[in-house]
């Protein structure tokens, strides 16, 4: 670290992460989706969530159903405001 301002933004981050870990968890937990699913398949899926900004307005690209019924069932609901194949 080059100083403890670095430090700081670097602990708060992962303090953020820890916690965006656990709220996954918790969701998981409480819809018994921990046998079939895990925290890293979610943060997995939602890393393939794309936002693409067409005219200067952000818009989400669709993602697959399987995808959008797993996270609609954990109580994630991403808006899909853009369709590549219309």
């Amino acid at each position: 670290m080059h100083n403890i301002e670095s430090l700081k933004g670097l602990m708060f981050i992962n303090h953020l992460a820890i916690a965006c870990y656990y709220h996954i968890y918790q969701l998981l937990k409480n819809n018994n989706l921990l046998s079939k699913h895990s925290v890293n398949d979610i943060i997995e899926y939602l890393y393939h969530i794309n936002s693409i900004n067409i005219n200067g307005q952000w818009m989400t690209e669709k993602i697959s159903e399987k995808n959008d019924k797993l996270l609609k069932k954990i109580g994630i609901n991403i808006p899909i405001t853009w369709n590549r194949e219309s």
